[in-house]
């Protein structure tokens, strides 16, 4: 066969051409240039420099596919006063209706996946997204998760024992999401998964030895080290999880009410135009891997003298907090003043709108008040037990809330778990009978509200506050 001319080398007396002749300039795929010529191997990818001046190509460890460059400046939603205002608009046009607190507070828990590293004391927070099979717990993390570029996030929906250790993904600032609480073999003996991921979440690094055969053919020790840091977005059915996975993470419940399954009902039908532009939301994410992260929170001394010690997970709770007010002003700094170290300063602005998103969920996680759903359960079940006195039914309860016995039976594990209902009935297999428990505790506020934490500061130097902007409102100019 005559020699083929080469476009690459401009030339047909090359290394690019097999022993057939073949060219291998990139032009066919692999698949097809081994269908002509079997011999011949994939061609090897050109290494492509960025022009001079424009910021270097990103490669995701996710994938060897080349994302867009980094944003040399900043994009337009980062000059933004309310960045969540506009993310909750968005993520309903996403068909994600009634639960957009939910999505808004994992999206700033992803956000602090850029917090933490050597010498810091701030981690990532963790999310546990719980929810009855079809009320949305999934579909509203997945539609969150969009919003994010592919490289900020490790999605799973189950995976093995040692996954996490010999997986060849880079953890490092990385959100891991898992679809379904059973991937952590909870109540399996021995279960190094949950172990592990506990590792990652708490220590910031995961260090593994294992055994390895040496080139002169003895065994010998080798550490496996994956680094940090990471966080955990998790969706389950459960009412609870493993103890040790529970603490480490704030618990968001989905809205199982009939009003809610209304709002379904009416998106569904929705015949308008859904989609969302994600490009903008992926630019600023981008530019963020790569902005500023050091927060300092200097009312943060003041929150702590206000927050009630009435439990020991507040110790957990309190840094999870402080970690979304850090997020919250990572997202908005362009709009937040910086002290004489260039770190962004937190105001009471980004306390508000975290306060807004996760007080009841830190109440709740405590036990130092009761959520809506489990006050009303409670209170449905003292209302039925004078026409129910062997106990009340999750049949009845169902009937009376107008929910369906499955949401019913799930509230009333959830009224169990804290010890305001019991279980009359010692039969297995038969349906339970249940009565009033303990009594339900006075609402107890932990996150105080802004003017309280205002006034303890009052005279302080706080960074000051931004001007409240409404959605859509920008601060300084591009």
């Amino acid at each position: 066969m005559s020699p083929t001319y080469c476009d690459r080398c401009d030339s047909t007396d090359c290394k690019c051409f097999t022993a057939s002749g073949i060219a291998r300039t990139g032009g066919l795929p692999p698949a097809m240039l081994r269908a002509v010529d079997p011999v011949a191997s994939p061609p090897k990818a050109a290494t492509l420099s960025p022009p001079a001046g424009t910021a270097p190509l990103h490669t995701p460890p996710k994938s060897l596919a080349t994302v867009p460059p980094l944003p040399a400046e900043p994009p337009e939603l980062a000059y933004d006063l309310r960045i969540l205002d506009l993310f909750k608009k968005d993520i309903r046009k996403k068909g994600v209706v009634g639960e957009e607190t939910t999505a808004a507070t994992v999206k700033l828990i992803i956000v602090t996946r850029l917090l933490g590293g050597p010498g810091s004391k701030s981690k990532p927070t963790s999310a546990i997204v719980k929810g009855d099979s079809s009320s949305g717990k999934s579909y509203t993390v997945e539609s969150t998760v969009r919003f994010f570029p592919p490289e900020a996030v490790l999605e799973m929906t189950a995976m093995s024992e040692r996954a996490l250790v010999y997986s060849k993904e880079d953890f490092k600032h990385r959100t891991i999401v898992l679809y379904e609480a059973v991937a952590l073999r909870e109540g399996v003996q021995d279960n190094l998964t949950a172990y592990l991921l506990r590792s990652l979440l708490s220590e910031g690094r995961l260090e593994y030895p294992v055994t390895v055969r040496a080139k002169d053919g003895n065994w010998t020790t080798k550490t496996i080290v994956k680094e940090g840091p990471t966080n955990l977005i998790l969706t389950t059915t459960k009412v609870s999880i493993h103890a040790e996975n529970e603490t480490r993470a704030l618990s968001l419940t989905t809205d199982d009410t009939p009003d809610q399954t209304q709002r379904v009902f009416r998106e569904l039908a929705n015949e308008g135009e859904g989609g969302v532009d994600l490009e903008p939301w992926h630019q600023l994410h981008r530019w963020l891997r790569t902005a500023e992260h050091r927060v300092t929170i200097p009312f943060g001394p003041a929150l702590a003298e206000l927050v009630p010690p009435v439990a020991i997970r507040l110790r957990r709770d309190f840094g999870a907090v402080l970690a979304l007010i850090r997020a919250h002003a990572i997202l908005h700094q362009l709009n937040r003043p910086r002290d004489s170290e260039g770190r962004i300063i937190a105001t009471l602005d980004d306390y508000e709108v975290v306060r807004d998103l996760i007080a009841g969920v830190v109440s709740e996680g405590v036990g130092a008040t009761v959520s809506p759903t489990v006050r009303d359960t409670v209170e449905a079940v003292s209302a039925l037990a004078g026409v129910h006195q062997d106990g009340v039914t999750a049949t009845a309860l169902a009937e009376k809330l107008g929910l369906d016995k499955s949401a019913a039976r799930r509230r009333l594990l959830m009224a169990k778990r804290d010890g305001y209902i019991t279980n009359r009935e010692e039969r297995r297999g038969h349906p339970g009978r249940w009565v009033i428990g303990e009594p339900l505790p006075e609402e107890k506020e932990l996150l105080p509200p802004r003017h309280r934490l205002e006034n303890r500061t009052a005279g302080q130097a706080s960074g000051g506050t931004v001007a409240r902007g409404s959605e859509g409102d920008k601060g300084v100019g591009p």
